[in-house]
């Protein structure tokens, strides 16, 4: 359990899950509203973080013997150990042999695709995520009613949850066949509501930018069907009303290059990139041919460098998603579109690690936050992981694209994302050095949300064992 100086320790309560049936999305965002913090969670108001090695979140390298001090939520000083006397009153934590990285932002979730359905345990997925590490996430379309109230209570430090930023949905009216879309309309009919519209160039963009900013969205989502014009109006609209734009990198007709130069802020997973090597891009989402673009198509091509180079000219982050995409390395030929599955994966990888080459920001996010048990790390360490093993990034490059590089792919890079003095304490120690080996990511010993320390010993506690504690279902994605 954790130790601190200048105060006692304090009672940390272990309580064993409910094996009551789960709960309707709506009974359990109330019942979230209505529960105190979880048990392994302390407020402090003036604590001193002392003798840590510091990874600050910049892409910097660790710099040892440092002390943090946060009060009230914000880290308000950041010096060498011993070169100033301690806060009078602080709670100090003594950190000597531990290493300390910003919280971790998950650049890419689906908290409430289906919340009557699969997702109906992601209360519990985000109380783990939280307690691996993950204190911030960018929600890429889901029930904004249950995203939205989650939300709410998330902003709350002491809730056992990431913060929750998420989008509202454009497409054209042929992609509400996606049986995915009911399940997220709430009731409502897909392609009418708020957060889920189906867009086409006789729309009014005015209204339904200010519809989806209503939902309490901080982006829009240009998901599928939409031609390139619409694309460029849907985005100047969202910017002009200060949303985020965030799209597939291609958004069929719409090729990557047409996002990029519309002005989307950030585009999703680098394996549809090789779409801008096709001759005809299909109109529909949903009527794709197997496609062997990816096997002609070299990174450092002409087409892919016009690509690329023209990101990096518009500050296109990419969410490049590695995680989700790497899982159909074993997929059967054919599979989402693709003849050689493997192939296609390997040049994703090739054309992230071409993306960072040329000095695009690339932000880590996993297209499905947890893998099982509630006992289990978010698939986030697992992304840094395939960063630096399959593109070539250094551990703390990978560490950089899931702090400070998710809080610009979200827009909260001015309070969020680094360790510095002005920004929310959102932090995360670690028994092991993950400058060394990336791995370490997981040796998570506690995690600060605004300050509110989790402590992990006393969260596994509190689930039970592996085998004992109650297991969660996939989850859905959006891939392709």
């Amino acid at each position: 359990m954790l130790t601190y100086k200048n105060n006692t320790s304090p009672q940390i309560e272990h309580r064993r899950p409910s094996r009551a049936p789960i709960l309707s999305w709506a009974m359990l965002a109330i019942w979230l509203m209505q529960t105190p913090a979880h048990a392994n969670a302390q407020k402090t108001v003036l604590t001193a973080f002392d003798h840590v090695t510091l990874i600050d979140g910049t892409g910097a390298q660790p710099r040892p013997n440092m002390t943090v001090v946060v009060s009230d939520g914000l880290i308000v000083d950041l010096f060498t150990s011993g070169q100033k006397a301690l806060p009078t009153g602080a709670r100090v934590f003594d950190l000597r042999g531990k290493y300390m990285i910003p919280g971790l932002i998950d650049a890419h979730v689906h908290v409430a695709t289906d919340p009557a359905g699969r997702d109906a345990n992601s209360p519990e997925r985000l109380r783990s995520a939280l307690n691996g590490g993950v204190t911030s996430v960018r929600d890429m379309a889901g029930d904004a009613v249950v995203l939205r109230t989650l939300s709410s209570a998330a902003r709350d430090p002491a809730f056992a949850s990431p913060r929750i930023y998420y989008s509202a949905l454009m497409a054209g009216p042929t992609f509400f066949e996606d049986p995915r879309t009911t399940a997220a309309a709430h009731g409502g009919k897909p392609g009418e509501v708020a957060w889920m519209r189906a867009v086409t160039i006789e729309t009014d963009i005015v209204k339904a930018v200010e519809s989806a900013k209503a939902t309490g969205a901080t982006g829009i989502k240009l998901y599928a069907d939409i031609p390139p014009a619409l694309v460029t109006r849907l985005a100047a609209e969202a910017h002009a009303q200060g949303m985020k734009v965030w799209a597939h990198a291609t958004i069929y007709p719409s090729r990557p290059t047409d996002a990029v130069r519309a002005g989307v802020d950030v585009i999703s997973h680098a394996l549809l990139l090789y779409w801008e090597g096709v001759a005809v891009v299909p109109t529909r989402y949903h009527q794709r041919a197997p496609s062997t673009a990816y096997d002609s198509l070299n990174v450092k091509s002409g087409v892919m460098d016009a690509l690329l180079r023209d990101m990096k000219a518009h500050n296109t982050i990419l969410d490049a998603t590695l995680f989700i995409s790497s899982r159909l390395e074993s997929a059967p030929a054919g599979t989402a579109g693709m003849v050689d599955p493997a192939r296609a994966v390997r040049w994703m990888f090739d054309v992230t690690a071409r993306a960072k080459e040329l000095g695009i920001t690339v932000a880590a996010g996993t297209d499905g936050m947890s893998p099982g048990g509630p006992v289990e790390l978010p698939n986030i360490h697992r992304e840094l992981e395939l960063l630096v093993t399959r593109v070539g990034f250094k551990p703390v490059e990978a560490i950089a694209a899931a702090t400070s590089n998710g809080a610009r792919a979200i827009g909260i890079e001015k309070t969020t994302g680094t360790v510095s003095v002005g920004k929310v304490a959102d932090l995360m120690v670690l028994t092991a050095d993950p400058s060394v080996d990336i791995r370490n990511t997981r040796t998570v010993e506690f995690v600060v949300k605004g300050g509110v320390i989790f402590d992990r010993k006393a969260f596994l506690a509190s689930v039970g064992s592996r085998n004992d504690a109650r297991g969660l279902p996939p989850q859905a994605d959006d891939t392709h």
